[in-house]
Formats: C-alpha cells, sequence, structure tokens
C-alpha cells in the first residue's frame, strides 16, 4: 500500500527525496519505477533543474539505454547540449563519454552537420575523433555492418530478431539429419523488398 501510494505521488520535483525513503524502508521497486518514468518522460525531465544538475554517470545510464523515449536523437543531443553549458568547466573532461550515447548515425547528415562545429565537437580531441567516425560510418554504409555499436543501435524497448534464410523444420529430416541441398539459405528463398527496387 505504502508503495503504491508513494509511486501515485512520485514526480520529477519529489523523486530524489521519495526514492530515499523507498531504500530506507526496503521498496527496491521504486527506484526502477522512477527509472522507467525518467525514460518514458525523458524530455520533459531534460526541462527541470535536477537534469541539469545530474552528474555525468547517471545521466550516461539514462541515454545509453534503448528503451529511452525521444522522437529524434536531435532532440536528444540539444538536451545535451543544454546539460554540458550548465557547467561546462567541470564536465569538460567526461563530456566525450555522454555525447558518445547519442545515435548521431540514426539521424544521418543533417545531425551530423549541425554537431560537428559546435563545441565540444571542435576542440576536444575524443570527440574530434567521434565525428571522424560518424563521417565514416555514413560515407561507407556497406560496411556498417563491421562497425555496430551503441553508436549505431536504433532505439527500442523491446529485443527484436531478424531471420533471414535457413530451410522450414518441415523440409529437416530428422531421421537422417540430412537437409535439402535445394533448400539451403542461398537459394533464393529469402527475397528482399524495396520500394525503389521493385521486387
Amino acid at each position: 500500500m505504502c508503495e503504491t501510494y508513494m509511486k501515485s505521488k512520485l514526480s520529477f520535483e519529489n523523486a530524489e527525496e521519495l526514492v530515499s525513503l523507498g531504500d530506507k524502508y526496503a521498496l527496491p521497486a521504486l527506484k526502477l519505477y522512477h527509472r522507467r518514468f525518467v525514460l518514458d518522460n525523458f524530455l520533459e525531465f531534460s526541462e527541470t533543474q535536477t537534469f541539469l544538475e545530474l552528474d555525468h554517470k547517471t545521466l550516461i545510464s539514462y541515454l545509453v539505454d534503448d528503451s529511452l523515449r525521444s522522437p529524434t536523437e536531435g532532440k536528444l543531443f540539444k538536451k545535451v547540449m543544454r546539460w554540458y553549458d550548465h557547467d561546462r568547466p567541470n564536465r569538460e573532461k567526461h563530456v566525450h563519454l555522454v555525447f558518445d550515447t547519442i545515435r548521431y548515425t540514426q539521424e544521418g547528415w543533417p545531425l551530423i552537420e549541425y554537431a560537428e562545429v559546435l563545441e565540444p565537437f571542435t576542440t576536444n580531441k575524443k570527440c574530434k575523433e567521434m565525428v571522424q567516425f560518424w563521417h565514416n560510418y555514413m560515407k561507407n554504409p556497406h560496411r556498417g555492418y563491421l562497425v555496430q555499436s551503441h553508436r549505431t543501435r536504433v532505439r527500442y524497448d523491446r529485443k527484436t530478431l531478424v531471420l533471414m534464410g535457413g530451410i522450414r523444420r518441415s523440409e529437416f529430416s530428422e531421421d537422417n539429419y540430412s537437409f535439402p541441398q535445394e533448400n539451403v539459405c542461398v537459394n533464393g528463398r529469402s527475397k528482399f523488398y524495396h520500394r525503389d527496387m521493385g521486387k
């Protein structure tokens, strides 16, 4: 009952106090609820003073989470810039770690060209290395699969499995473990469609 009541009263303004009470009275679910609340409403959270005062590790833990909800990576970038500008001298040392959590390649050239002319990307050595990565990734799309990482993942709160090729179970002989040669995964049964290429 107490936990349910505290969840119903949770807001960005009182979250820190309520989560502390949850720790005090052994209510770990309250902390998880708070994290989910922030991830689901991150843009609203980013307008608060609490957001501006986050340490870099806590901010990174939110930004690296694939289930964080935001319409675009560009909006996240602007929020992180606001956090950085709030206390540049003390955040310079770790700023590359924070900005590295934005999925620039998902947004493409518009976000990359917008970011690369701003501080800290023009002077910070490690941020410059990030810019180089974006350029290499975008200019070599056919090799993108070689550098898949947190920088290139699509944000989504559910894991997805994409299956291509293979054989149907009904075509597999369990008696002799033989695979019909005509059903190997490169036989053309896996078809790919693109609106610009037709069938």
